[in-house]
């Protein structure tokens, strides 16, 4: 897990692996997903404004094919005893910005 710390004026610096994740920088807005107890950090994609976020989607068609098979093919096993991780998440969006 990657943590961070909330500075007395209420800020925080996002760590370098999830600012990449995401895929954004500075100036770029993020997103903040209510989730019972959970808060769930988002680009600004994710969050309505499409215009600041980079695609997700490989620009290479047969590499976009590749990863969506591996997908479905994950997501066939998946299970409560097998969720997928937030590191499969994370390199599935890593391979579409490839």
């Amino acid at each position: 897990m990657i943590h961070s710390r909330i500075t007395s004026k209420s800020q925080t610096t996002i760590p370098r692996a999830v600012r990449e994740a995401l895929g954004v920088g500075p100036g770029d807005r993020l997103g903040y997903v209510f989730r019972g107890k959970d808060i769930v950090l988002t680009s600004g994609n994710a969050a309505g404004d499409t215009a600041s976020a980079p695609s997700a989607i490989p620009h290479d068609a047969a590499a976009a094919r590749a990863a969506l098979e591996r997908l479905r093919r994950r997501a066939r096993t998946v299970s409560p005893t097998n969720p997928i991780t937030i590191e499969e998440i994370l390199e599935w969006i890593a391979e579409g910005r490839r």
